[in-house]
């Protein structure tokens, strides 16, 4: 009986071997136990799990769908990164990268530009043409960055110009008619 798992270029993957018994270590430090009976290989990007134990039994079937199951929703969710946009709507509103210093400039309509330092190591920003893709393997960094740019521009709840998330739904108020 045997599972392949494939494996995104991003996510790192390391076997270890401590006092007879074998881990696999993931990017972010966490840890993964491996039985005795099971054994893996590493082929490119495809992880193929193995087991020769007793495979008639059924809950050795089961123990070893659960074990493949587990592993798999691991590096499912530490392998592939969370992806966020940011919409700027507005004239003027535009965004710039200078990746040796890893500093975000955003013009915002203000008289100075904004510079704003990017996490080191866990976020990387792509900048598109209105807007801004931000891409992370940990979800509350990506979003609290988000949150740090959204604030410096509001959406005008009149004429909806500022900074939106891609989904964002705000009611713009009417404009009072004398």
């Amino acid at each position: 009986m045997q599972h392949k798992i494939k494996i995104s270029k991003e996510f790192s993957i390391k076997y270890c071997k401590i006092n007879g018994k074998q881990f696999f270590i993931f990017s972010d430090k966490n840890f993964f136990f491996i039985p005795k009976e099971y054994t893996f290989t590493l082929e490119g990007n495809i992880l193929t799990l193995k087991c020769y134990n007793r495979i008639d039994d059924s809950e050795v079937k089961r123990d070893f769908n659960k074990f493949a199951s587990q592993l798999f929703r691991i590096i499912k969710k530490n392998g592939n990164p969370f992806i966020k946009k940011l919409i700027f709507k507005g004239l003027g509103l535009k965004a710039s990268l200078i990746e040796e210093e890893k500093i975000l400039e955003l013009k915002l309509g203000f008289s100075h530009l904004i510079r704003l330092p990017i996490p080191e190591n866990k976020i990387k920003i792509k900048i598109i043409k209105n807007g801004l893709l931000i891409f992370g393997h940990n979800l509350v960094t990506v979003c609290n960055f988000m949150y740090k740019i959204k604030s410096l521009k509001l959406p005008n709840i009149y004429k909806g110009k500022g900074i939106w998330y891609k989904n964002e739904i705000i009611h713009l108020k009417e404009i009072k008619k004398s």
